[in-house]
């Protein structure tokens, strides 16, 4: 009987031994595809039986007793299976208790409701699946959060690796990277939870024992691809305004130690040596020599402290800009991790899904709006060492925006189109 209900419901889809051999035809050597099982074999089982028996793609165990339900489970617990046992009644509740998920019917026993994780209010074993989808949402979400959130940190440690070993003047201050974790960063990576599920989602094999929410495969992602796509973006902006003002990036080699100072700081302390240096830059400095120096009489001494702290103040806030509109990108990929961001809506709605998480939308928006106020707005970007960069260096690294999204839509095509690479590209 439960032979012919496993077949009718294609729990069974291929011959067992017996049928085989009662219709007599050749039974291959170690043949595993299909076996029924009752409850009367199993009562003295040793390991090779279990081995054996659950060796089987499909297996079905009839008329078992309570303690063999839950020897079933601890057998495949054994193998480093994950194991879901459903049941209602009284006799369930050892095997649920044992299973690493216990689902229980709304309907049944109490001891079996108390035994489960998981009890299904409306008894529709489809739920489970729902739970399962559900599930897994939640776990990319988080993903997708945190390697959002990380990926800016690349950008905001790569300025003070550079300082310690090049002497290049700091790209950006403390107080500036406060204002991407707590301010530009905080409303897109909350609003990453209203993502929807993606088509694939349940098409993905199911994650191993051993993965964790954020491992190698991540940081490699959010590190060595967006991380270093957003530094890249946010030197180059950083680079072009100094280029702007007459200086090269050789010149800035070394110069970092005091780059801020004040020329009367620097002479009180006595650092000859460093005021040396900065003559020489003066002086090899043509943009400020021709528009300042010749023009207006400026000098290389107080003068130009004042002219290299205003720069520099100038060019911070043209990276801190770059790093932000490299998040922005990062939170339009983190959308989905497979389907395209540009693909039609959830459930056929109409649209991309780039549009449909209203509060990203918002969110990304918000962000927009506070950077360019923070930085552009004069005596706001003061309190943040920040002086207002040009038009043309705020908008120096915007192309980071496009570079992002097309890097990752190539991705999310190789996953689509070849599935076993998916497990490492998330």
């Amino acid at each position: 009987t439960a032979h012919a209900i496993a077949k009718s419901l294609n729990i069974i889809t291929h011959p067992t031994k017996a049928e085989l051999e009662y219709e007599k035809k050749p039974v291959p050597e170690g043949y595993n595809k299909a076996i029924v099982i009752h409850g009367t074999e199993m009562l003295d089982y040793k390991e090779a039986d279990w081995a054996r028996v659950l060796g089987h793609e499909q297996i079905v165990f009839a008329r078992t007793m309570p303690q063999q339900k839950q020897d079933i489970v601890r057998e495949l617990n054994k193998m480093g299976k994950i194991v879901a046992m459903t049941g209602d009644g009284v006799n369930d509740a050892p095997a649920l208790k044992a299973a690493n998920v216990g689902i229980a019917m709304g309907s049944g026993a109490d001891v079996a409701k108390e035994a489960a994780q998981m009890v299904l209010l409306q008894d529709d074993f489809g739920a489970i699946v729902d739970g399962i989808r559900e599930g897994r949402l939640m776990f990319e979400n988080l993903k997708k959060c945190v390697c959002y959130v990380l990926s800016s940190n690349v950008p905001q440690m790569v300025p003070f690796l550079v300082f310690i070993a090049a002497k290049i003047p700091l790209a950006i201050e403390t107080i500036c990277i406060l204002l991407i974790d707590l301010g530009t960063d905080l409303a897109p990576a909350v609003a990453i939870a209203y993502e929807e599920p993606e088509a694939m989602i349940m098409a993905i094999p199911p994650r191993k024992r051993t993965d964790h929410l954020v491992g190698l495969k991540m940081m490699l992602q959010a590190y060595l691809t967006i991380g270093l796509i957003e530094t890249i973006a946010s030197f180059v902006s950083f680079y072009y305004v100094f280029n702007d003002y007459g200086f090269t990036v050789e010149s800035l080699f070394g110069s970092g130690i005091g780059f801020r100072e004040p020329y009367e700081e620097l002479l009180r302390t006595n650092q000859t040596e460093r005021l040396e240096f900065f003559e020489n830059l003066c002086v090899k400095n043509q943009h400020y020599q021709l528009l300042y120096v010749q023009k207006q009489g400026w000098n290389c001494q107080a003068d130009f402290a004042n002219f290299r702290n205003l720069v520099l103040s100038q060019a911070q806030g043209a990276y801190l800009l770059a790093v932000v509109w490299g998040q922005v990108g990062n939170a339009i990929i983190r959308k989905t991790q497979v389907a395209s961001s540009f693909s039609r809506g959830i459930n056929g709605r109409l649209g991309w899904r780039l549009l449909q998480n209203y509060p990203m939308n918002w969110s990304v928006l918000s962000e927009i709006v506070l950077i360019l106020f923070l930085v552009l707005t004069p005596g706001v970007n003061t309190v943040f060492l920040m002086h207002a960069p040009t038009a043309a260096q705020s908008a120096s690294a915007v192309w980071v925006i496009p570079a992002i999204i097309l890097w990752d839509e190539v991705r999310k095509l190789i996953c689509r189109r070849h599935p076993w690479f998916i497990p490492w590209s998330t």
